[in-house]
C-alpha cells in the first residue's frame, strides 16, 4: 500500500495538464516521437493551432510519470521505447485518495452539485451476466453464457480486471448449474472474495441471487439475471 507521502508525490507528478494528456494517449503503447501534445494556453497564450510540445519536453512529462510507475516501458512489437499507462497504480492511488473521502468532518461543507458526465449508461442486456459496479468503466457487463466464467486480473480472463492490482490472477469463477449460478473462491487467490460485504470461506462456493454483489479485489461486481 502506498503511504501518504508516496500518494502526495504521485498526484504532484499529477498535477500538470500535459501530463494528464499523455497518460490518455498512453492508453495505448506510444513512442516519444509518436505523442502529439499542443502547448497549453500559459505556453502559447496565442495558441497556435499547428505548433505542438517538442520532444524533449514530452520525454521529460513521461520521465515524471515514470518515475512515480504511473506509466511503464513495454516491448509491445518488439519497440522497447515506447510506453503504456499503468492502470492498476492509478486506481490504486485513486483508492487510497477514495479512502480519504471516508473521513467525515465535523463541520459540515458547503453542499453543491456537479453535473454527470455520462447520465446515460447503456442499457443491460436480458441474459444473465455481472455489472461493474465499482471499478474502471462501471457500467460494463459480462455475460455468464458459460458452463464456467473466470474472474481475475488475467487479461485472458472470461471478467478480466486488468487495473485492480488488490485482485489475483485467478481469483474467483462463476459456475452455470441448471437455471441458476454460483460463486466459487478460488483458494489461491490472495485476498479472498466478498458476497454482499461478507467474506466467503477460501475455497467456499455459495448460490447467487439477482443483485448479489460480488467483491472482488477492490473492484465490485453484481449479478442479474
Amino acid at each position: 500500500m502506498s503511504t501518504l507521502k508516496d500518494l502526495a508525490e504521485a498526484f504532484q507528478a499529477l498535477s500538470n495538464e500535459n501530463r494528464l494528456k499523455i497518460l490518455n494517449q498512453l492508453r495505448e503503447p506510444h513512442g516519444y516521437n509518436e505523442i502529439m501534445l499542443a502547448p497549453t494556453r500559459d505556453q502559447d497564450p496565442h495558441g497556435s493551432p499547428n505548433r505542438t510540445i517538442s520532444r524533449q519536453a514530452v520525454r521529460k512529462h513521461i520521465k515524471k510519470l515514470a518515475e512515480h510507475d504511473l506509466v511503464a516501458p513495454t516491448n509491445h512489437e518488439g519497440n522497447k521505447n515506447q510506453y503504456v499507462v499503468n492502470h492498476a497504480r492509478l486506481f490504486a492511488l485513486f483508492e487510497q485518495a477514495r479512502n480519504l473521502a471516508s473521513n467525515e468532518p465535523t463541520i459540515p461543507p458547503q453542499r453543491y452539485t456537479l453535473d454527470l458526465q455520462d447520465p446515460h449508461p447503456p442499457p443491460a442486456p436480458t441474459k444473465p451476466h455481472l455489472a461493474l459496479a465499482k471499478g474502471v468503466q462501471e457500467g460494463r457487463t459480462f455475460p455468464l453464457d458459460q458452463e464456467t466464467t473466470l474472474i481475475g486480473r488475467d487479461s485472458n480472463a472470461d471478467v478480466p480486471l486488468t487495473y485492480d492490482a488488490f485482485t489475483s490472477t485467478r481469483h474467483a469463477r462463476i459456475l452455470k448449474q441448471d437455471d441458476t449460478h454460483l460463486l466459487h473462491d478460488l483458494p489461491e487467490n490472495k485476498n479472498g472474495t466478498t458476497l454482499n460485504w461478507r467474506p466467503l470461506k477460501k475455497g467456499a462456493t455459495a448460490p447467487l441471487t439477482p443483485g448479489d454483489a460480488i467483491g472482488i479485489g477492490r473492484s465490485l461486481l453484481i449479478y442479474r439475471a
